[in-house]
């Protein structure tokens, strides 16, 4: 449930919305007010049916800020206006208490809602801000000097997001862990046709790239099992970005470009990724593949 700050709790609409099912509830509100069908691209991106002037419906992708940038622009004035109003009502002494007390409750979001920070930057953005202006607060008040320590979001916020440095770097990465569908898999049977490794490549390297599903033009339908194939694409996303965070592109683009999925859902998708079951360390494999089923 979502709180109203007041002047004693003046951030009490920023932690409650630092939950991430209470968020998703607060974000859901805003996007069904419209009746409008939508869907999920990622955790910051709506797919939402629009009319266009000559009457086709086109598919648009919304940030979320697009939804409630207002809503928490107005929350985040509100509680920085609310703090303002207790220091400038209040003793000294009691006004440099109230001032550490939120400035502590901003500094344990941080520490202990990282993944939820790192999924929704622009709200670590409000927080960071309004930390900013308890310290210049504090600092009118002639007390101790305090910043806010959010180097360890930082750095797992880098390391969530990191990127190979070149795109060089990352189509070769690409090839090396994608490269063998255009050879045989263990039955000796061509796994890609020439045409379809190429459009694999293709639509990979858009994948990585836009962090986005591209335009399919034909699905594919390699030659291996499922769990290999989705194995792969761990692999790939594993040497990307480091982390056991599911990009959820990922997942969608498993999905729309490979007939082998295509009685299997996403949720599924997502309920054996990176599971090696089912999978043998075949001779055809690469050995960065191979390296993970250790």
């Amino acid at each position: 449930m979502v709180k109203e700050s007041n002047l004693h709790n003046p951030l009490d609409f920023f932690v409650s919305i630092s939950d991430a099912n209470a968020f998703k509830n607060f974000l859901v509100e805003f996007i069904e007010y419209g009746g409008t069908p939508y869907s999920f691209v990622n955790p910051t991106t709506v797919r939402i049916p629009c009319l266009e002037d000559y009457g086709e419906w086109i598919d648009r992708d919304f940030h979320i800020s697009y939804f409630i940038g207002n809503k928490l622009d107005e929350e985040f004035t509100r509680s920085k206006n609310l703090i303002q109003t207790y220091t400038l009502e209040n003793t000294t002494e009691n006004a440099v208490k109230y001032l550490k007390i939120q400035f502590s409750i901003i500094q344990t979001i941080v520490d202990k809602r990282t993944s939820f920070l790192i999924e929704y930057p622009d709200i670590f953005k409000f927080l960071k801000a309004l930390a900013d202006h308890i310290v210049f607060l504090l600092h009118s008040l002639d007390t101790t000097n305090i910043q806010l320590d959010y180097e360890k979001f930082l750095k797992a916020y880098e390391r969530s997001n990191r990127t190979i440095i070149t795109q060089e770097e990352q189509d070769d990465l690409i090839m090396l862990v994608l490269g063998y569908m255009k050879g045989q898999n263990q039955a000796r049977e061509i796994i890609l046709s020439e045409a379809d490794f190429n459009l694999l490549i293709q639509y990979t390297i858009h994948l990585v790239k836009k962090g986005e599903i591209p335009e399919i033009e034909t699905q594919l339908s390699p030659n291996i099992h499922q769990r290999l194939l989705a194995f792969s694409f761990w692999v790939l996303h594993k040497e990307l970005y480091t982390t056991t965070r599911i990009k959820p592109h990922f997942i969608s683009f498993l999905k729309n470009i490979f007939s082998n999925f295509e009685n299997v859902s996403e949720e599924s998708i997502r309920g054996f990724w990176g599971t090696k079951t089912q999978i043998k360390k075949d001779d055809f494999l690469p050995e960065i593949i191979k390296k993970h089923l250790s």
